[in-house]
């Protein structure tokens, strides 16, 4: 019998719900029964919940807007604009590329309204089948020098228009090497920057799969996304001059899941996320075997 069950019962509550349980009550046992399994239940989920936090954006809790515009106490007792704080995923890159991915079959909840079911399926029929959705992207140009060395420091960005017109994984497929410049315009040096980019996302997206595949059994994610960042100036050597003498090592792409509105608790895990992910992996394995081999 698990101790914590009794620990929330009185001292004669307690005395008397041991002996109906080892008089075998029937009513007792199942409700043991179906206590424990609650109780296992709950404690996967946690643990499956902490391995999630590895993928998602490092939180630091709820502020007030409003006393952030006005320099003041953030975390306040009584929160008139109430925001969650995250960490910014692009300040670690000098010159990021970022890419938001809508992941999963459909993108409203089983409990929409039907002409909201119909309006959001409409948005973008290939969805179903391919997975997710590029919902935009912003490049920076690719030139043969870094800006710090006078080569400019400017980005070509696509919206949600560009995305909603990419049919087949085919275009989705010549889209995802627009972002991570398999165009061959870099030289060399670059081509094996893009190599390990590719690599380093491949990698991050293999575990969330797997968290899908192994520990996800009991949420769907409807509407959520996945941002990659990684840096845009492909010229820079392995180590960033920050003057003085100073160097950083180069950051290595970022793949994390975002956008939690719409999650739902449902048995059986997210297919949908399932399949998109998987597609996506497979189509950036083809990249990189393309470029690469």
């Amino acid at each position: 019998m698990n101790d914590s069950l009794l620990s929330n019962l009185g001292y004669f509550n307690s005395l008397s719900f041991l002996a109906a349980y080892y008089a075998g009550d029937p009513i007792v046992l199942s409700s043991i029964l179906s206590y424990e399994r609650s109780w296992r239940s709950l404690i996967e989920e946690v643990t499956a919940l902490k391995r999630l936090s590895e993928f998602t954006s490092q939180y630091f809790g709820v502020v007030d807007l409003d006393n952030l515009k006005r320099d003041e106490n953030l975390t306040q007792h009584h929160l008139q604009s109430p925001h969650l704080l995250l960490k910014n995923l692009t300040a670690p890159f000098p010159h990021p590329n970022i890419i938001d991915i809508k992941m999963g079959t459909q993108t409203y909840e089983p409990t929409a309204p039907p002409s909201k079911q119909i309006r959001e399926a409409k948005k973008y029929p290939p969805q179903s089948e391919i997975g997710f959705r590029i919902v935009g992207m912003r490049v920076m140009h690719n030139n043969n020098s870094p800006p710090s060395a006078g080569g400019g420091d400017e980005y070509t960005c696509w919206g949600k228009s560009f995305g909603f017109n990419l049919n087949t994984n085919e275009e989705v497929m010549r889209a995802l090497m627009t972002f991570f410049h398999c165009d061959g315009g870099g030289g060399r040096s670059s081509s094996h920057y893009t190599q390990h980019i590719l690599s380093c996302v491949i990698r991050q997206l293999t575990r969330i799969k797997k968290w899908f595949e192994a520990e996800n059994d009991t949420l769907t994610f409807y509407a959520s996304s996945i941002l990659v960042v990684h840096d845009g100036c492909q010229n820079l050597c392995d180590h960033i001059e920050l003057g003085d003498g100073a160097s950083s090592v180069r950051q290595e792409p970022i793949v994390k899941m975002i956008d939690f509105a719409h999650v739902c608790r449902e048995s059986g895990g997210d297919k949908g996320y399932l399949k998109g992910v998987t597609n996506l992996l497979n189509i950036l394995e083809k990249i990189h075997n393309l470029e690469f081999r």
